[in-house]
């Protein structure tokens, strides 16, 4: 293992172990932090369904948040066909995320890929863009869930956007395009599962 990759993963190490959203984490043997958001048990009431999180340290340079929808009850696993859509519908949307289903799995994973080529990134900036993947798969989660309720792939995702995007108080569009300098939610919106607050 190179000396970079022991850095980018001390760094990380450091910002999971400080944050006061991640409510705790484990260290995997293949370069793979799994944590947990503080106040939120990651589960899915409508689908009973898993959530997990994870940061991925890819190589010396590079590294990626995952987070990994599923596998799925037999209401939405009926119609996975329709999951498979979602995905694909909300890569047209998200700025950064980018959604995929994977059939060896059977979950939804949702992904953001970032590189450390002008420097390791602060935890301010770590934080945002944590901010924006829980405020992204609050979206992909919601759109999969409606799928329960009879609706389906575009008018889940209408409606999971509409829900997640609404102006903010002071006029602000609520949309997370995850540039260090925005915070999707600016402290002020409360993101949802629908299990429930994630803070």
């Amino acid at each position: 293992m190179s000396g970079n990759i022991l850095i980018l993963k001390n760094h990380l190490r450091k910002f999971l172990r400080n944050s006061k959203v991640i409510g705790s984490f484990t260290e995997q043997a293949d370069n793979v932090f799994s944590f947990r958001v503080r106040g939120h048990e990651l589960q899915l009431e409508r689908m009973k369904s898993g959530l997990e999180m994870e940061i991925c340290v890819l190589d010396e340079d590079r590294y990626m948040f995952l987070v990994r929808i599923g596998p799925f009850n037999s209401t939405v696993a009926a119609r996975i066909t329709e999951v498979e859509k979602i995905a694909v519908l909300l890569n047209t949307v998200f700025h950064e995320a980018k959604s995929r289903f994977s059939e060896e799995t059977g979950c939804v994973c949702l992904e953001t890929f970032y590189d450390v080529y002008d420097g390791y990134p602060s935890d301010g900036a770590l934080e945002k863009r944590l901010e924006v993947l829980i405020f992204h798969s609050a979206i992909l989660a919601d759109a999969i869930a409606c799928l329960a309720s009879g609706y389906d792939a575009e008018e889940a995702v209408c409606h999971a956007i509409a829900k997640y995007t609404t102006d903010t108080e002071d006029g602000d569009d609520n949309t997370g395009n995850g540039s260090d300098d925005t915070d999707p939610h600016d402290g002020e919106i409360t993101i949802h599962f629908t299990g429930g607050p994630l803070w």
